[in-house]
């Protein structure tokens, strides 16, 4: 009889013990230092913290956005074009950790108030640090805000254009593959179904993406990305991109590569982006019906820089980041023989602005985009923005 008793006195202490650690982890995720797993943001890491069971974390931004057109000559219009203001993200990640190599991992959006989307939903195999295995709906290894994005994360109120059209974030497909940490590298490699071509126009592949909705698969492409991390606060690295892009036609080669850098150095940030995409436009124009300058381009291109310093680092501990963003690319940088150039789709963003974090997981905006095109009709706005997570 005692010893019954006693196996029954470690069988509850056993019971206790364990949902004392999952209070510690669920209070560890709530408020400890910020971490990111395999280049996702910081509430999308959240399931792979701590021990086995639910993690809920969640993400959103409003904005205010003024645009004022220009006229043929380039001087500004009289009047501003409809200003807006958007409740633009709410988001909520559900993760479940099973046991310590087994976790699934989720982002579900709610954007514009009233549409839905499943932005991931994975499932991965945490076999080492050198070799982990993922499947599902998962976000493309590319760029700098397509997994990372989050939008306390980066400075401007909307994220860089080129991460919109030519990269066009926030991308995610149907795929599975490989990704892990060897050395001072981290590495990701992915077989996804390919996009739809039907859906690229003249203003980049932005209408492409499938987001993992009834995808055809008899289209795949490859994408890998690697990155040197093997210093404190500093990413430097590369993607790739090669598929078959389908619709109601024969499907077409297309193609991007990216060189991308971010560093952080006390109250300093740096960030740079290069871009290069190429789409077997010419047959895929004419089975559009597209003429003249509507045409899809052959080679989209695109570079960023981006500054910043914290005025605020040596004064208390919010944040506030004075910056500035010069953006140019051309999405149809070449066109197919017989069609014509667009001036108007060769840009130049140039981007003023000021984030304030009064603790790191909020953050406010406001900045002015002085916007240009070779054809002098782009548009300047102000924007206003409010942002989360935990």
């Amino acid at each position: 009889a005692l010893a019954a008793s006693n196996q029954e006195l470690e069988r509850r202490l056993n019971i206790l013990a364990e949902e004392v650690n999952q209070l510690k982890n669920s209070n560890t995720q709530s408020s400890g230092e910020l971490s990111s797993h395999s280049g996702l943001g910081y509430s999308a890491s959240k399931v792979y913290g701590g021990q086995k069971g639910l993690s809920i974390g969640a993400y959103g931004e409003g904005i205010y956005t003024n645009k004022r057109s220009k006229r043929e000559d380039g001087t500004k219009a009289s009047h501003a074009t409809n200003p807006k203001v958007d409740t633009l993200r709410a988001v909520i990640y559900l993760g479940y950790k099973f046991n310590p190599k087994w976790v699934f991992n989720s982002e579900i959006e709610i954007e514009h108030a009233n549409e839905i989307f499943t932005e991931f939903a994975y499932m991965d195999y945490l076999h080492s640090e050198k070799l982990n295995f993922r499947a599902g709906l998962i976000l493309n290894p590319v760029g700098l805000v397509n997994e990372f994005h989050e939008p306390t994360t980066f400075l401007s109120v909307n994220r860089p254009e080129i991460e919109q059209k030519i990269i066009p974030s926030t991308w995610r497909e149907n795929g599975l593959g490989v990704y892990g940490t060897l050395g001072g590298f981290s590495y990701k490699a992915y077989l996804i179904n390919g996009l739809k071509a039907d859906g690229f126009s003249s203003d980049g592949v932005r209408g492409g993406r499938k987001k993992g909705s009834q995808a055809e698969a008899g289209d795949l492409a490859q994408v890998a990305r690697i990155d040197y991390t093997g210093i404190s606060n500093l990413v430097v690295g590369a993607s790739g991109y090669y598929g078959r892009a389908g619709g109601t036609f024969a499907s077409v080669d297309h193609s991007l590569w990216d060189l991308h850098a971010d560093w952080t150095f006390k109250g300093l940030k740096m960030r740079a982006l290069y871009v290069n995409s190429s789409v077997d436009a010419g047959d895929l124009s004419r089975e559009l019906g597209l003429t003249g300058e509507d045409t899809v381009g052959e080679k989209l291109t695109g570079y960023y820089t981006e500054v910043a310093y914290n005025v605020l680092r040596n004064f208390s501990d919010s944040q506030l980041f004075p910056f500035i963003r010069y953006e140019n690319y051309n999405t149809q940088d070449k066109v197919p023989t017989g069609f014509t150039k667009d001036l108007s789709k060769d840009r130049t963003n140039i981007t003023y602005g000021l984030m304030l974090k009064p603790i790191e997981r909020i953050a406010f905006k406001l900045d002015y985009v002085k916007g240009k095109n070779k054809a002098k009709t782009g548009n300047d706005s102000w924007n206003l923005g409010m942002a989360w997570h935990f």
